[in-house]
């Protein structure tokens, strides 16, 4: 159990600098208006840090959903998915998973994001 928020952040850190990303993909600094919230949703949980990083891949959204299904970070499966669209965008997510002898934890990457080319 963390026994604090600094300890927290560092973990949910780590656990970001796991998540792979496909060749090409450019760090865009800030979240897409559009995406409002995680793409799975926010956890019903009493603690939770949230830390994001968003990149711009060059394939399409498809593409980059199967690029993740299929390079997970080391270590983790997948426990869940999630799609979504609103008039001008698409939203898609990963949620991966690990057992340890002492813990479970989840992790999930920020999240796909597209706007439709029309």
């Amino acid at each position: 159990m963390l026994t604090s928020r600094g300890e927290a952040l560092r973990l949910a850190r780590r656990l970001l600098a796991l998540a792979r990303v496909p060749p090409g993909a450019v760090p865009t600094g800030s979240t897409p208006p559009s995406l409002s919230g995680p793409v799975l949703g926010i956890p019903v949980m009493s603690t939770l840090v949230d830390e994001a990083h968003f990149w711009r891949v060059p394939m399409s959204f498809a593409t980059a959903l199967g690029w993740e299904r299929r390079y997970p970070p080391h270590g983790f499966a997948e426990w869940g998915s999630s799609t979504g669209s609103q008039p001008g965008y698409r939203t898609g997510g990963l949620g991966f998973t690990v057992s340890t002898a002492s813990s479970r934890s989840a992790w999930s990457p920020p999240g796909g994001h597209e706007r439709d080319p029309g």
